[in-house]
């Protein structure tokens, strides 16, 4: 009714899609492990919820211009794995964003990722996302947008605002240490 249409995607950003100095020995190009960790810099990016209005007239389209910012989640861009996401309301006009948590299970036989080797890619360790209470990624996200585009987080996550730890937490997190969580309902 109010014409707004929200959207998680990943913007275009500088990071590289088709390193040819790096050997293709990861999907995104991306090295597996490396001496220097700051080789996996250049593939630091973002996923982006937004919402646009939609525009009836003279054709119906998304005014791209309207682009209201609502809140980003940090990936590791060259690496495979995980990164998807959902939007879903519930009758509270709650918003629930659902985030995977941007590692590859290669390396350890399937299960959960947590590889703390110097030398091994971001990708191969979830304890920098979904088992991260300061992290967004491998969660179900919960929020209140507010009629300006920002966001409050209601009662009941797992993480208050109001709480000391708000420099090692985020309180948008209702529920984490979600490995790859591509659907849900409410």
């Amino acid at each position: 009714s109010n014409k707004w249409v929200y959207v998680y995607y990943s913007p275009p950003l500088n990071t590289p899609v088709d390193d040819p100095a790096t050997p293709a020995v990861n999907e995104g190009n991306a090295p597996v492990t490396s001496d220097d960790p700051t080789v996996w810099d250049k593939f630091k990016g973002y996923n982006q919820l937004s919402r646009f209005k939609f525009v009836e007239e003279p054709t119906p389209h998304l005014d791209l211009a309207s682009e209201q910012q609502i809140i980003r989640v940090n990936v590791d861009r060259g690496i495979c794995c995980h990164v998807a996401g959902k939007v879903q309301f519930d009758a509270k006009g709650n918003l629930y964003l659902i985030t995977g948590d941007d590692t590859n299970a290669g390396g350890s036989d399937g299960y959960v990722p947590i590889n703390e080797s110097p030398t091994q890619g971001p990708g191969y360790d979830a304890q920098r996302s979904s088992a991260n209470t300061n992290d967004l990624r491998g969660k179900v996200l919960r929020i209140k947008v507010k009629a300006n585009g920002t966001y409050t987080s209601p009662t009941g996550n797992l993480f208050p605002e109001a709480q000391d730890l708000t420099d090692r937490t985020r309180p948008e997190i209702f529920l984490m240490g979600l490995r790859n969580p591509f659907r849900f309902d409410v």
